[in-house]
Protein backbone atom coordinates (compact mmCIF):
# COMPACT_ATOMS: atom_id res chain seq x y z
CA UNK A 1 0.00 0.00 0.00
CA UNK A 2 2.69 2.65 1.10
CA UNK A 3 4.43 1.82 -2.18
CA UNK A 4 1.06 2.67 -4.14
CA UNK A 5 1.00 5.99 -2.35
CA UNK A 6 4.57 6.68 -3.25
CA UNK A 7 4.18 6.13 -6.33
CA UNK A 8 1.05 7.84 -7.28
CA UNK A 9 2.65 11.08 -4.94
CA UNK A 10 5.96 10.71 -6.87
CA UNK A 11 4.24 11.38 -10.17
CA UNK A 12 2.62 14.82 -9.00
CA UNK A 13 5.66 16.06 -7.18
CA UNK A 14 7.54 15.42 -10.74
CA UNK A 15 4.80 17.51 -12.46
CA UNK A 16 5.14 20.39 -9.72
CA UNK A 17 9.33 20.19 -9.89
CA UNK A 18 8.81 20.13 -6.25
CA UNK A 19 12.57 19.03 -5.50
CA UNK A 20 12.17 18.73 -1.77
CA UNK A 21 10.01 16.49 -1.81
CA UNK A 22 11.48 14.30 -4.61
CA UNK A 23 14.11 14.42 -2.55
CA UNK A 24 12.47 12.74 0.55
CA UNK A 25 10.91 10.78 -1.76
CA UNK A 26 13.75 8.83 -3.20
CA UNK A 27 14.73 8.62 0.71
CA UNK A 28 11.84 6.37 1.32
CA UNK A 29 12.21 4.36 -1.20
CA UNK A 30 15.89 4.23 -0.32
CA UNK A 31 14.52 2.89 3.18
CA UNK A 32 11.93 0.70 1.28
CA UNK A 33 15.28 -1.12 -0.68
CA UNK A 34 14.15 -0.42 -3.50
CA UNK A 35 17.10 1.64 -5.13
CA UNK A 36 16.03 1.63 -8.44
CA UNK A 37 13.19 4.14 -7.43
CA UNK A 38 14.93 5.75 -5.43
CA UNK A 39 17.68 7.01 -7.85
CA UNK A 40 15.12 7.74 -10.33
CA UNK A 41 13.00 10.38 -8.03
CA UNK A 42 16.77 11.47 -7.04
CA UNK A 43 17.65 12.35 -10.81
CA UNK A 44 14.55 14.54 -10.51
CA UNK A 45 15.78 17.10 -8.00
CA UNK A 46 18.09 19.83 -9.16
CA UNK A 47 21.61 20.06 -7.12
CA UNK A 48 21.36 21.21 -4.54
CA UNK A 49 18.80 18.77 -3.17
CA UNK A 50 20.41 15.82 -4.91
CA UNK A 51 23.20 16.60 -2.74
CA UNK A 52 21.86 16.35 0.90
CA UNK A 53 19.61 13.43 -0.51
CA UNK A 54 22.45 11.44 -2.16
CA UNK A 55 24.40 11.45 1.10
CA UNK A 56 21.49 10.54 3.16
CA UNK A 57 20.57 7.34 0.76
CA UNK A 58 24.47 6.07 0.76
CA UNK A 59 24.75 6.48 4.60
CA UNK A 60 21.83 4.15 4.84
CA UNK A 61 23.20 2.21 2.17
CA UNK A 62 25.91 1.34 4.21
CA UNK A 63 24.59 1.10 7.07
CA UNK A 64 22.26 -1.48 5.68
CA UNK A 65 25.19 -3.41 4.43
CA UNK A 66 27.40 -2.83 7.52
CA UNK A 67 24.45 -4.92 9.20
CA UNK A 68 24.45 -7.56 6.82
CA UNK A 69 27.70 -8.61 7.37
CA UNK A 70 27.31 -8.27 11.21
CA UNK A 71 27.55 -12.21 12.43
CA UNK A 72 24.45 -13.48 13.67
CA UNK A 73 26.07 -14.34 17.46
CA UNK A 74 27.54 -10.45 17.10
CA UNK A 75 24.55 -8.85 16.46
CA UNK A 76 22.18 -10.47 19.22
CA UNK A 77 24.82 -9.81 21.92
Amino acid sequence: MRQFILQDTLAFAEAANANEVLAEFSYQYALNRTWGKALHALRRCDDSNKVLALAKILTLWSEQRAVSRTPRAVASQ
